[in-house]
């Protein structure tokens, strides 16, 4: 783990380590974070893009879990994990990683550069 990956990954359990933290569906107004503080709700916006509620939802019915199946096993109510599926208004982090974790994933943030100079940087969202 580079220098950069390792405050990457403090970053994420700083979010993490905040009780009920929730992720805002409202995106940051600037484009190229300059401040940690930026950097963090950008992380945090980009983590709630339909697409993943509806991969979320794909995998665990492949699975042929039931809503209160994955409900049971992540200790969520059914309601919340269709919020989750759905991607409405805010996500826990720390959920997200939960309920991935349930379905045999790791939740990683990847920072993937614009050019090729410069290498991605990778940080696992830890479930504690």
């Amino acid at each position: 783990m580079t220098k950069i990956d390792g405050k990457v990954s403090d970053l994420l359990a700083a979010i993490l380590a905040e009780s009920e933290a929730m992720v805002d569906t409202n995106p940051p107004e600037t484009l190229n974070p300059t401040t940690v503080e930026e950097l963090q709700q950008k992380l945090e916006y980009f983590l709630i893009l339909d697409s993943l509620g509806e991969l979320l939802q794909k995998i665990r019915s492949d699975r042929g879990l039931t809503v209160r199946e994955m409900a049971r096993e992540v200790q969520k109510s059914p309601g919340r994990i269709s919020q989750i599926e759905g991607t409405r208004d805010r996500i826990e982090l720390k959920t997200l990683a939960q309920y991935a974790n349930e379905l045999g994933y790791d939740v990683q943030i990847a920072l993937v550069p614009r050019n090729d100079r410069e290498p991605a940087l990778f940080a696992p969202i830890p479930l504690s």
